[in-house]
């Protein structure tokens, strides 16, 4: 049978949403029904696995999202976003989990880290554009967006309705705002 690294990806998901990061190359072989030969045919070392798995899991995520107009106003293309996020975590919970044990844990490459994020750059121009607009506090862009998105990871692993996740979005928008001036 020809098998794909998708296969193994699929299959370390549910593995180390078992069982954590501290699962064996012989476990996943054995999990996605490969030898230990394939497995390292498609992924040298543990390193390369959890790197590719990592980038396959933020991959996955950003074309679920899919593409957010251009045209819309400042917090619609954030809002689409936000709720299209939440949507993802909801219907993988197991690929959500996998991929924030695997950045809390350290154990990605900071170049795969780094990937990863450029995958999200049209979230990044989003804040962008609303901060050179006056609309977002001056403080530094990535606390801005580190905070938008552990509030967003806090509203999508709740039992919100998408109605209250999208109160939820205002609530963090409005965090984030530039205080009127005195």
């Amino acid at each position: 049978m020809k098998y794909q690294s998708s296969d193994i990806l699929e299959a370390a998901v549910r593995l180390l949403n078992r069982e954590g990061v501290g699962v064996s190359m012989a476990k996943v072989a054995e999990e996605a029904g490969v030898s230990n030969g394939t497995l390292f045919h498609y992924f040298g070392t543990k390193q390369d696995l959890l790197d590719q798995l990592y980038e396959w899991l933020k991959a996955d995520l950003i074309a679920d999202i899919g593409d957010v107009p251009d045209d819309l106003a400042t917090t619609d293309p954030l809002r689409a976003l936000w709720m299209q996020w939440i949507g993802w975590v909801r219907r993988y919970p197991a690929r959500h989990h996998v991929s924030q044990l695997l950045r809390g844990s350290g154990i990605v490459s900071p170049d795969a880290v780094e990937r990863s994020e450029g995958k999200f750059m049209r979230f990044h121009e989003i804040l962008m554009d609303a901060q050179n607009a006056g609309v977002l506090s001056d403080l530094p862009l990535d606390f801005l967006r580190k905070s938008l998105i552990a509030q967003l990871e806090v509203t999508a692993q709740s039992d919100l309705t998408d109605e209250q996740c999208s109160q939820a979005f205002d609530l963090a928008w409005k965090s984030l705002q530039q205080a009127p001036a005195d």
